[in-house]
């Protein structure tokens, strides 16, 4: 009961968090207040999810429920910027940000499902970066590298994983994470940023997984991740770049 109560509580917030965004954008009023009531929304929501998983570990739909809660700010203030320019680079993040919202609502029903979602999500942030300006010889280089290392450690670390199979598909989802990062660094400052702050989460989540770590760890690396969308979100209203329209 308190899972949907909470549901129709954010439904009713990016409601009328909606309405409020027309108005800042036909009144050109600044946005700090805006974004922050997101954020705020979103941290609650975050915070709500770790100590629900807490108090009822088996009941996997509230948790995911809470989930979509706390990832649907990132999706409605992506999608309303989107609708400013409606160009072709802020499609892709928000269909990404979509993407990120079910993996993260479907991946404690399904490790599998989540993971190639999340999977996903990752290259269309990739398919965005790339068609907006190509990766260089170096930013190539540079992803092979980090790739590799990265993978040797988890290899390395392969007995510590909770099943073997899921080794080269996490492998495989590095070499994407790494991706995105390498190749963000040059476009704005804010798209960099997100996607660093993004890899951040996926590598507190992997050592989660690895070393079981403890409520904190999963709350910061849940809410680091949840930073990384709502960035993601605000980067599609603070850029109008690239200026090419659908």
């Amino acid at each position: 009961m308190i899972v949907f109560l909470e549901l129709l509580a954010v439904l009713l917030a990016m409601a009328a968090c909606w309405k409020y965004m027309d108005r800042v954008i036909e009144e050109k009023k600044d946005r700090t207040v805006l974004y922050l009531f997101f954020v705020m929304i979103t941290m609650v929501y975050g915070i709500s999810v770790r100590f629900y998983q807490g108090a009822y570990p088996e009941d996997l739909f509230g948790a995911a429920v809470l989930k979509f809660c706390a990832s649907l700010p990132s999706v409605v203030l992506g999608l309303k910027g989107y609708l400013m320019e409606k160009n072709r680079f802020d499609l892709l993040i928000v269909i990404a940000l979509i993407t990120g919202l079910l993996a993260d609502v479907s991946i404690n029903l399904s490790m599998i499902a989540g993971a190639a979602l999340f999977g996903i999500g990752h290259l269309l942030y990739d398919i965005a970066f790339i068609r907006e300006k190509r990766p260089s010889r170096k930013q190539i280089l540079v992803w092979l590298i980090i790739t590799v290392l990265l993978d040797g450690v988890l290899f390395l670390l392969k007995e510590k994983f909770p099943s073997p199979s899921l080794l080269i598909p996490g492998m495989i989802y590095i070499a994407i994470l790494v991706s995105t990062v390498v190749f963000s660094t040059h476009l704005p400052k804010i798209i960099f940023v997100s996607a660093a702050v993004f890899a951040v989460s996926d590598i507190f989540l992997i050592v989660n997984i690895v070393v079981s770590g403890n409520i904190l760890m999963k709350t910061a690396a849940l809410l680091i991740y949840y930073g990384a969308m709502l960035m993601y979100g605000i980067a599609i209203w603070e850029l109008t770049y690239p200026e090419k329209k659908l």
